[in-house]
């Protein structure tokens, strides 16, 4: 099988510096996806530039951040990932945990995203 490369957006409230399973989970993803492009949209949590800056370097992760602490498939934070999708021509969206955000997938799906894991 080909190995296609891929721009994945993975969208998860679950994002460090904080630690607990989610986090956990998505890093331990995140460091196993080899020879694609990854983004993460995720919510503000506190001073994240020494951590982000860190998987931008690391892993060649970039980290956006929403301005709001908890990330909800609002029209805004649906309409700021449909953007993502546009812009950076996604291919591929991961949801950390299907609910609740996993409600934005058929939006994304219209944006363009040919594959929705969640």
């Amino acid at each position: 099988m080909e190995n296609v490369y891929k721009k994945i957006l993975l969208i998860t409230n679950d994002f460090g510096p904080r630690t607990g399973g989610i986090e956990t989970f998505i890093i331990g993803l995140l460091e196993r996806i080899t020879g694609h492009s990854v983004m993460v949209f995720t919510s503000r949590q506190g001073d994240t530039t020494a951590y982000d800056q860190e998987c931008l370097s690391k892993y060649r992760i970039q980290v956006i951040r929403d301005r709001s602490k908890v990330l909800l498939p609002s029209p805004r934070v649906t309409s700021r990932a449909k953007k993502l999708v546009s812009e950076h021509n996604i291919d591929v969206v991961i949801f950390g945990a299907a609910a609740p955000l996993g409600l934005m997938g058929g939006a994304l799906r219209k944006s363009g995203v040919k594959k929705i894991i969640a």
